[in-house]
């Protein structure tokens, strides 16, 4: 076990007998309360650490801080869902980004385009009354991304003018992607779940992307980690349970002792104790560049679930036979092309990067594993 998880379950079990009088009292865990880069500055050794224990735990936490609940004018929310959305820091041409919370309950999710449908496997309708994915990020994330220019194509050519420019998002910048579906169906009965002007929806998933160590500069091929990824799933999600048998690494932390976080952490175990993360990512490989590591979603990741005995695109989850792409070696390949003024299409990798993608990269500048800058910068 990790040295700092035995830290964590000593000061756990200090807790457990004092839990609700805690929580009465309005008293959160320091590591609840800890501002986000803080939580990274304090956990980076656990979160990237090979014990597995660990970095389950340290996506525990991270699962129970953006789910802090916060008071609105008509309920309560999820922190994470009062950060800002794609659509305020990537304005439309003439408008203003802003990265300012906001406390209230959103009429409809800010919906923005799957990667399915980026990946060219659906059509861009969307169906607001189904659901759909929304993303939001800590106000630190924006900041940068404003502040650098990095939010607008025109930003983006600018910022490279410099020749040794290199994206580095801050230290505890978090990004946020969340799926959204009907409420009230035998597969989302018991799910957190809002409701806006537009009606009520339930939470089926939340991949969350983590800054916790600087970005190496030879990120394509460093398996030095920087970003944490993992990604929670609600328990009745279709096809779970194969799902979660393609991912390489799963969720190593007992039950009790992930319950017991998100009781501190003051959160209703009843609701949130029905979402659990499929694993863990924090490089290409398993440090050996052979056995690239795999970690996905069954509806946010479905563009790369395929069942190798099937036409492409691939059935449903309970059928995939893999995951053709994953997490940190996607994300890797978010690049600029300064000659062309144009950023690279979303490929499906696992592993390292072949040599067909570091030959289109070997002109490209990093992004620091920000599709939201290719995607969305206008």
């Amino acid at each position: 076990m990790h040295p700092s998880l035995h830290r964590l379950a000593a000061a756990s079990a200090c807790l457990i007998g004092a839990s609700t009088l805690a929580q009465a009292d309005g008293h959160l865990p320091d590591w609840v309360t800890m501002s986000d880069r803080e939580f990274a500055e304090a956990h980076v050794d656990m979160a990237f650490s090979d014990d597995l224990e660990a970095q389950s735990a340290v996506a525990w936490m991270l699962f129970a801080r953006a789910n802090q609940q916060v008071d609105t004018a008509t309920g309560q929310i999820s922190a994470w869902h009062t950060w800002p959305t794609d659509a305020d820091t990537f304005p439309a041409p003439g408008g203003t980004a802003s990265c300012a919370v906001t406390p209230v309950m959103r009429d409809i999710p800010a919906f923005v385009k799957s990667k399915k449908v980026l990946a060219g496997k659906a059509d861009a309708q969307a169906s607001a009354a189904k659901g759909g994915e929304e993303v939001t990020r800590s106000p630190e994330g924006c900041e940068y991304l404003v502040n650098k220019g990095l939010n607008t194509k025109a930003g983006v050519a600018g910022y490279f003018q410099d020749p040794d420019a290199f994206v580095d998002m801050p230290i505890g910048a978090v990004e946020i992607k969340a799926r959204w579906a009907e409420p009230g169906t035998p597969t989302t009965e018991g799910a957190y779940s809002y409701r806006g002007a537009s009606g009520e929806y339930a939470l089926v998933g939340l991949h969350l992307m983590v800054k916790m160590a600087p970005t190496p500069r030879d990120m394509y091929t460093s398996e030095q980690p920087s970003w944490f990824w993992t990604t929670f799933e609600f328990g009745k999600n279709p096809g779970l349970a194969n799902v979660r048998s393609l991912v390489t690494y799963n969720d190593a932390l007992p039950q009790d002792a992930a319950l017991e976080l998100l009781n501190e952490a003051g959160l209703d175990v009843d609701t949130f104790g029905l979402y659990s993360p499929n694993g863990t990512q924090i490089r290409f490989s398993d440090n050996d560049g052979k056995t690239g590591i795999v970690l996905g979603h069954s509806m946010m990741e479905d563009f790369a679930g395929v069942n190798i005995n099937m036409k492409d695109p691939g059935p449903f989850p309970a059928d995939w036979t893999m995951f053709n792409s994953s997490c940190h070696a996607c994300h890797a390949t978010a690049a600029y092309d300064t000659a062309n003024a144009s950023f690279t299409q979303m490929p499906l990798v696992v592993g390292r990067l072949p040599k067909s993608e570091m030959d289109i990269l070997a002109t490209h500048k990093p992004l620091d594993f920000m599709w939201p800058i290719a995607f969305q910068a206008k």
